[in-house]
């Protein structure tokens, strides 16, 4: 998608503040979702996709929330990729793929041949070389096709040099339901802020990461992006089987680098909490998965909260 200079909308939403106003005041949607097609059209998806997950099902804001997940996938790849994360970001190929994958059902702009790409991608990836190369033929003015295909041509490797640290796994997700109406929160008790961007009706489908004393660590979908939280275990009932891991437990005290909002998991693909970490700040640090760290802090209302930050902006005391 070819950037673009801003519009005179998109300043004056940026200048006033007025995309998102406080105090429910009414919203504009079409202003929104203006902004949020001038973000995309400048490939600045994170800020497009706050806007069309702020204004619903407007036009076609879920498929453009969408679109902006899959892109966000795309560039998290090439972040893994580049440092020769080669998993993770196969992982995250996959993910954005899921959503190239339901966007070109319904033909949504350029999805069809995103989905082509990711494809290619996956093969790459493998290191089938031929397969990849055969779909970036097709596809030189898709994204960063032309140059991957002239880099295989000259066969070029992707980095492949193994990180100095092993970055830590990933939980396992073991899938589960609720068994009736349940009240979650972010940290194993009702100690913790409550959870209440989804309500947990029973039959809902979620995934059991971890467990800390009486609550499982769990983790579903919400209209921003994936969300974890805490849940009796009384309320969830496994389908499958498998064990859960123990999570949490003492931690350790850790001293925040630089001021990053926290997230509600391990990666961008999750909502953001809403809650910004200062620079300087000491929380309690627990669990690494992937890039990120599971911490515990508070929010302006004094209420405890586990979230999630990138690793490298933490400064661990053992």
């Amino acid at each position: 998608m070819k950037k673009t200079v801003l519009t005179l909308a998109l300043l004056l939403t940026l200048l006033t503040g007025t995309c998102c106003p406080a105090g429910g005041a009414a919203v504009d949607k079409q202003s929104v979702y203006q902004a949020g097609l001038d973000y995309a059209s400048m490939g600045m998806y994170k800020n497009a996709l706050e806007q069309f997950t702020a204004v619903g099902a407007y036009k076609d804001s879920v498929s453009w929330q969408f679109y902006c997940q899959g892109m966000i996938g795309i560039e998290n790849a090439n972040s893994f990729e580049q440092l020769g994360y080669l998993s993770d970001a196969t992982a995250q190929v996959e993910a954005a793929g899921k959503y190239f994958e339901i966007l070109s059902n319904s033909a949504f702009r350029d999805s069809e041949r995103i989905k082509r790409y990711l494809s290619a991608r996956r093969y790459e990836l493998k290191g089938l070389t031929q397969s990849a190369l055969d779909i970036y033929a097709g596809l030189l003015d898709v994204l960063d096709s032309g140059e991957r295909y002239l880099r295989l041509l000259k066969g070029t490797p992707l980095p492949t040099q193994a990180p100095v640290v092993t970055l830590p796994e990933r939980l396992t997700a073991y899938p589960a339901h609720i068994v009736r109406k349940a009240v979650s929160y972010f940290g194993p008790g009702d100690r913790y802020a409550e959870q209440t961007a989804v309500a947990l009706r029973s039959d809902m489908a979620v995934s059991i990461l971890g467990r800390e004393d009486s609550y499982y660590l769990v983790e579903f979908d919400s209209p921003a992006g994936k969300l974890r939280a805490w849940v009796p275990t009384i309320r969830v009932r496994r389908d499958g089987t498998g064990t859960e891991p123990e999570v949490g437990g003492k931690g350790k005290s850790a001293r925040v680098i630089n001021a990053a909002e926290g997230l509600r998991g391990p990666g961008n693909e999750y909502a953001k909490s809403g809650v910004t970490l200062t620079a300087g700040q000491m929380v309690t640090a627990f669990e690494a998965e992937g890039l990120y760290t599971m911490i515990e802090a508070a929010d302006a209302a004094g209420r405890r909260m586990r979230l999630w930050l990138p690793t490298d902006q933490l400064s661990v005391r053992n």
